[in-house]
């Protein structure tokens, strides 16, 4: 009984995360049973003990003893992530994938996709294989891995050249037309997807209008930095005949130097102002609060009797769990098994460049580049 209760206490830590309306979160408890064996029963092992001195060390070692073992691979991956160890799991989990074959199983995605959320690196590389899971298996309305999907994107668009890239284009009508799915399916009632959290339609309408209005204002600067910055390439131009750099080292400008000076710095004040007024802009567009971090799921060999397809589900207002009420209330054991989520709060925008940004083509919900929900 002690070692069921210490693995409820391990798996039941509440983070908040995003809910699937009309769908309740699923209560699993790891058990012990045929499917279960040999290196998985030894992963289950290491698990309920929950020791902190020696479960890395001993999940790693059952990993060198099974390495050709898929299901023992994954069950080590995941457990290791239920643990903080994303640069541990990863590898252990790519391997799972190899052995899998051609189509990986949706655990193994999501639990490499979260090593690439908490390490914030080669967020890309998980962005493409959720993308290519998602259009290619069809569920509609796999929430979680939508949610990930969005995650990992606020990551990749933290780099200037993955952001601009067509994978990432790419990647964002994958995401704004299975986030339309998701909210056929559910039949929410009107509710729309906004981030990994569901709001009202006049939520919705409210946001979108405040997003149209601060995209048109940015694209007023944008023509005046445009101009702006076409006056200060003339006023260094014209500075430039003045210090009289021609072929005969004259004064060509008809003007002097120190005027010549002044426009440059002039202009290139008006530059700077504008810049900063599309910062501000930017700063204050809407964008959704995107999760972290999400929890492991876990794989069906921990989970024998839990359906493969069955859809999960969590919620963003829970409490924290507290682990003493779950271990009374299981029966056999009630374990949150959903990935969850914890919020950050929305980056401001980073200024890389004085240029406009090219505007590409959007969907009707999305606003001129730089602008999008997956830019911060």
């Amino acid at each position: 009984m002690q070692a069921r209760i210490s693995f409820i206490v391990l798996m039941a830590i509440a983070i908040p995360g995003t809910r699937s309306l009309g769908q309740p979160a699923l209560t699993t408890m790891p058990t012990t049973s045929a499917a279960t064996t040999g290196g998985v029963q030894e992963v289950l092992a290491v698990l309920v003990a929950n020791d902190p001195k020696t479960r890395e060390r001993d999940l790693q070692a059952i990993a060198k003893k099974y390495p050709r073992d898929g299901a023992v691979l994954e069950a080590v991956g995941a457990g290791l992530l239920s643990f903080d160890q994303p640069i541990l799991a990863r590898p252990l989990l790519e391997a799972a994938v190899k052995l899998a074959g051609s189509t990986p199983p949706r655990g193994l995605l999501f639990n490499m996709g979260t090593c690439d959320l908490r390490q914030r690196t080669n967020a890309m590389r998980s962005v493409k294989a959720i993308g290519e899971y998602i259009a290619a298996v069809k569920t509609p309305a796999d929430e979680p891995m939508q949610n990930l999907l969005g995650s990992l994107m606020v990551v990749a668009a933290q780099n200037k050249v993955q952001r601009k890239s067509a994978l990432f284009e790419s990647a964002i009508t994958t995401y704004t037309t299975y986030d339309q799915q998701i909210e056929q399916a559910q039949a929410s009632g009107g509710m729309k997807r906004w981030g990994a959290i569901w709001i009202t339609a006049k939520q919705k309408k409210a946001i979108d209008l405040e997003r149209k209005e601060a995209a048109e204002a940015i694209e007023f600067q944008a023509t005046k930095l445009k101009q702006a910055q076409d006056a200060n390439d003339a006023a260094e131009r014209t500075l430039k005949r003045a210090k009289g750099t021609g072929m005969m080292g004259q004064n060509t400008s008809g003007v002097s130097v120190a005027y010549a000076k002044g426009e440059v710095n002039r202009t290139a004040g008006v530059v700077n102002d504008i810049t900063a007024k599309m910062t501000v802009i930017r700063k204050g567009m809407p964008r959704p609060s995107w999760p972290v971090a999400y929890a492991p799921m876990l794989p069906p060999a921990l989970l024998p009797d839990q359906p493969p397809s069955e859809p999960l589900a969590s919620d963003p207002e829970l409490a924290p769990v507290d682990a003493t009420a779950a271990i009374a209330e299981a029966s056999p054991a009630a374990i949150a098994e959903e990935p969850t989520a914890e919020p950050v709060p929305a980056r401001p925008p980073r200024v890389t460049s004085l240029k406009p940004a090219a505007t590409p083509a959007r969907s009707a919900e999305e606003t001129p580049s730089g602008n999008s929900i997956f830019d911060f």
